[in-house]
């Protein structure tokens, strides 16, 4: 309801929305508590080693990186049921207002670890991103692709993109990106993000989204298995198979062959491979790394 300016001299008249507002009900009060932020780049970089060891343990299965700038859409209420909904061995790394649609949610902790690691502003964004590199060389993966993180960003200003534009100037790909598309992205820039970089959108449905990319996680690997889904659902895996010289886990034409194809294409008895894994299945190496 806009008010129009009242005559030279005289105040403007709000008593019809004064009215109105008192009839509408009271504001929820906010949740009470406490909450813990500024894990900027050396509180985050502190935590590499338990982050390690908790991949190793099965403790921890995936890093989400929720990242992004937020807007009054209602669509964007998706990033409040995506964190609520996600599996309990899951950290969500947050930068940027987007955080506020989930940041007083008590998800608890992994390992002694906090599942919501808030590292500021967007413009902290690159503070996340050392981490994840530092975690990287410290599970000995030699391609950023491969650590077991998802990438769940909101895109809906300027800085939201130059972000986004950052993760994929470091060869990021499988980005998801949301919760609508841009109206000012053309057909052929949408079709390099999507051809390219592999960029994917979110659906109408959390819980629709993390079924298709957290799975369920089997008791052992078999050599029938898509290296995709190996990659995802058993991410301690990666170093080993690395290891053993499947060394194209990023590359997407590898992530849609079987193991036993994969084994072939470089050489390996699929079956030994086979074994080496779900040895290291059952007997996760424990050891701490240095960060």
């Amino acid at each position: 309801r806009h008010i129009p300016d009242a005559p030279e001299g005289q105040e403007k008249d709000f008593s019809e929305i004064i009215a109105r507002a008192k009839e509408c009900s009271a504001p929820k009060d906010l949740k009470a508590g406490t909450l813990t932020v500024g894990y900027s780049r050396e509180e985050l970089l502190a935590l590499g080693g338990k982050a390690a060891a908790a991949f190793r343990s099965k403790s921890l299965r995936k890093i989400v990186v929720m990242m992004g700038t937020d807007s009054p859409k209602k669509a964007n209420s998706y990033f409040t049921d995506f964190a609520k909904l996600l599996p309990e061995d899951t950290l969500i790394l947050t930068a940027g207002s987007i955080k506020y649609r989930f940041i007083n949610e008590d998800l608890g902790t992994v390992d002694d670890i906090p599942r919501i690691l808030d590292a500021g502003s967007a413009a902290d964004a690159n503070d996340i991103m050392e981490f994840l590199i530092g975690l990287q060389n410290g599970m000995n993966i030699n391609d950023l692709t491969l650590l077991p993180v998802y990438y769940n960003l909101a895109w809906d200003d300027p800085k939201s993109i130059t972000i986004i534009l950052n993760l994929l100037y470091l060869g990021l790909k499988n980005l998801h990106i949301g919760p609508t598309k841009l109206d000012f992205l053309s057909t052929g820039i949408s079709e390099v993000l999507d051809g390219y970089f592999l960029l994917e959108g979110i659906s109408d449905s959390p819980d629709t989204d993390i079924a298709d990319s957290f799975g369920t996680r089997g008791d052992s690997v078999t050599t029938d298995m898509i290296v995709g889904d190996i990659v995802a659902q058993y991410p301690e895996l990666v170093p080993v198979m690395l290891s053993m010289g499947l060394h194209c886990l990023g590359c997407g034409v590898s992530q849609m062959e079987t193991l036993k194809e994969a084994c072939e294409v470089h050489g390996l008895d699929p079956y030994d491979v086979v074994e080496v894994l779900n040895d290291e299945l059952n007997h996760p190496a424990d050891e701490d790394e240095d960060f």
